[in-house]
């Protein structure tokens, strides 16, 4: 899995947070928060939204909708708005089978 951030020049948008590869147990080691450095932690909080963009996963499975659930969590935490933009179906049907499709959606 790779992760990239998107920071916008202008402060009424969204950093957007892409999304490449596989979302699985083996790909996923530590949840997002931990894998952030202090400037882009500080930069996603005081943006106040995080734009979760899918479009670039492959496959994911159950680990990997934990991890996004995990990402939630987090951002709430931390008083951050989290949206997501093309979840592939696959992983939308994982959701809905899990009862957490209203979280991706």
């Amino acid at each position: 899995m790779n992760a990239s951030l998107d920071f916008p020049k202008e402060s009424t948008g969204a950093v957007r947070l892409l999304i490449a590869g596989e979302l699985d147990q083996i790909t996923l080691k530590h949840d997002y928060w931990s894998l952030l450095n202090q400037k882009e932690r500080q930069s996603i909080t005081d943006n106040g939204k995080l734009e979760v963009d899918l479009s670039d996963v492959g496959r994911s499975d159950t680990a990997g909708l934990a991890w996004l659930i995990n990402l939630v969590k987090d951002a709430i935490e931390s008083k951050v708005d989290v949206s997501f933009k093309s979840v592939p179906v696959k992983l939308l049907n994982l959701a809905e089978l899990s009862n957490a499709k209203q979280i991706l959606s």
